[in-house]
């Protein structure tokens, strides 16, 4: 269990600039949430989403790798597979109201012919 700690700070230290830029990100939507509640609530929203989906990558990969030796090749591939698959959609998920919130603040209308 103590070689899963430490393996997990050390994955965990790469992750820091990400956590700190996307924890920036979620302290400046809730300091500016007067303003523009809607675009600022979608931008909570995809920071939230952001900082759970590399919270919880990092925790299944290394607890994935720490039982390496315990599963099958196979399954192990597999388990990556679906650990990544799952990684993909809540980052999709994430830019998507990212994108939501900055035409929200910005208020783009189409361009009409």
């Amino acid at each position: 269990m103590s070689g899963f700690i430490i393996e997990l700070i050390q994955r965990g230290i790469w992750s820091l600039p990400y956590l700190l830029v996307w924890g920036i990100g979620f302290g400046i939507c809730i300091h500016f949430r007067s303003k523009n509640k809607s675009a600022t609530n979608m931008a909570i929203t995809a920071f939230s989403i952001f900082i759970v989906n590399l919270i919880l990558s990092t925790v299944i990969q290394t607890w994935l790798i720490s039982s390496q030796g315990q599963d099958s090749t196979l399954s192990l591939h597999t388990s990556f597979m679906i650990a990544g698959g799952v990684n993909a959609v809540m980052n999709i998920a994430g830019w998507i109201f990212l994108l939501i919130a900055l035409y929200q603040l910005l208020d783009l209308k189409p361009v009409a012919n």
